[in-house]
């Protein structure tokens, strides 16, 4: 699928059947998640901790390229585009409701915001410098491995951003820890950080891949 800035409507406003619904919190589909809760994730301008050693990982890499994945309102994205600069920045998410209000927020900001399915489109990404993908992992965990297995072969940056909580029930087969993202990738792990999440969980940022 081509890559560009439009949005003509999202298919993920029809029921989500392949992502268990306690993963949904009893939401029926992503859009409906972000007409009803103002920042479902509680993600805001994106400057807690973890999102900081996003930061801090891009100001080492100096990305002239960067594919955020996953963009949700687009906290993230605004301080990628303010601290980083990097020459493009392009955003994606599945739910056309969190493009439309990243687009309404940032609008000035010169980021490319685009409604898109990770699943489908991670072929198109190849060939950016760095790749961010934040807390995406749970909702594609199938398909999870084998879309960052093919991003590793290429030469790029990869940063992870993913919380494992302790009362994770699906997908535990697949990951179940922080590790486990290492031996899907394929590539080196640069740099890794690794915290409590508050609820007896872990979250992790870990940075793979390409010259810095």
């Amino acid at each position: 699928m081509a890559l560009d800035n439009t949005i003509n409507g999202s298919p993920n406003d029809q029921p989500i059947t392949d992502i268990p619904l306690e993963l949904m919190e009893g939401y029926p589909s992503f859009d409906e998640w972000y007409r009803v809760e103002k920042d479902p994730w509680d993600i805001g301008k994106a400057m807690s901790s973890d999102y900081s050693v996003v930061i801090e990982y891009l100001r080492t890499i100096k990305p002239i390229t960067v594919f955020d994945v996953g963009c949700g309102l687009g906290g993230l994205t605004k301080r990628i585009n303010i601290e980083i600069t990097p020459r493009i920045l392009h955003a994606i998410d599945i739910s056309d409701v969190a493009i439309r209000k990243a687009i309404s927020f940032y609008s000035t900001i010169g980021v490319c915001f685009t409604v898109a399915d990770i699943r489908e489109c991670y072929k198109d990404i190849i060939g950016w410098d760095t790749v961010i993908m934040s807390e995406i992992g749970w909702y594609i965990a199938p398909q999870f491995p084998r879309i960052i297995r093919q991003l590793g072969k290429s030469n790029l940056n990869l940063i992870i951003k993913q919380t494992f909580p302790a009362n994770q029930q699906h997908y535990r087969a697949i990951m179940s820890r922080p590790e486990n993202l290492d031996d899907m990738v394929g590539i080196p792990l640069i740099k890794r950080w690794v915290e409590p999440d508050g609820k007896g969980g872990r979250i992790t940022v870990r940075w793979y891949g390409g010259d810095i």
